[in-house]
């Protein structure tokens, strides 16, 4: 399991942690790999790993490379090719993400995280204003 799905809760981690700089030493396309684990498909392999907002964004929270994340996070907001329910999904990544961060990167990135809500079709940015509330 990727975030140490299995001890959510578990004492240990507050001093564990998740496991994801372990995953950056193997030098893993995180980004790919986390928001892969996100986002909804038909017909995935039998064996393919679903993860949950809440986990994958306390996870990514703690990485190495935010700048990176943060953009991948945002880019999927702002893709029209992305469908409307994953597009959503995404959103809720970034809340969950942004609920992890430290409180000085928290502000900056809702700032970002509203400016790109504006990508949405009207109908899901109404949807995001409302869970913000």
């Amino acid at each position: 399991m990727v975030l140490n799905h299995n001890f959510y809760g578990n004492y240990a981690w507050p001093r564990r942690g998740t496991y994801l700089r372990e995953l950056e030493t193997l030098k893993l396309d995180i980004p790919a790999l986390m928001l892969g684990i996100v986002l909804d498909m038909e017909n995935p392999s039998q064996d393919h790993y679903f993860g949950s907002v809440i986990r994958v964004g306390r996870g990514l929270a703690e990485t190495q490379d935010a700048q990176k994340i943060e953009a991948a996070l945002l880019e999927m907001l702002a893709d029209p090719q992305l469908d409307d329910y994953n597009r959503m999904l995404a959103y809720f990544l970034c809340l969950n993400y942004a609920e992890n961060l430290p409180n000085e990167r928290k502000v900056d990135f809702h700032t970002a995280l509203r400016r790109f809500t504006a990508f949405l079709p009207d109908y899901m940015q109404k949807q995001a204003e409302a869970s913000r509330r």
